[in-house]
């Protein structure tokens, strides 16, 4: 399952995720949660992230903060050769 949190009101953001962390963090005691901003993101170590896990391993959850920015930086630095 996949859950978004965004808007440009950034604390509210903030807060409605950990609020939702907290939740599952109590739900799923033996839970992993990962973490990739947009300073240590590697498509790499996202892949091996998600393949390592099984359908009936433990619970997960992965959070990409501003991986939007990361999107945009590679863009921008390849813009030239793409023309």
């Amino acid at each position: 399952m996949i859950y978004l949190f965004y808007g440009q009101d950034a604390e509210r953001r903030l807060k409605e995720r950990r609020a939702f962390v907290e939740r599952q963090t109590k739900k799923y005691p033996g839970l992993t949660i990962f973490r990739f901003s947009a300073d240590d993101y590697s498509p790499a170590r996202l892949e091996e992230t998600l393949v390592g896990q099984t359908l009936f391993g433990q619970p997960l959850v992965v959070i990409l903060d501003h991986l939007l920015t990361v999107e945009s930086r590679l863009i921008s630095a390849n813009l030239p050769t793409m023309v």
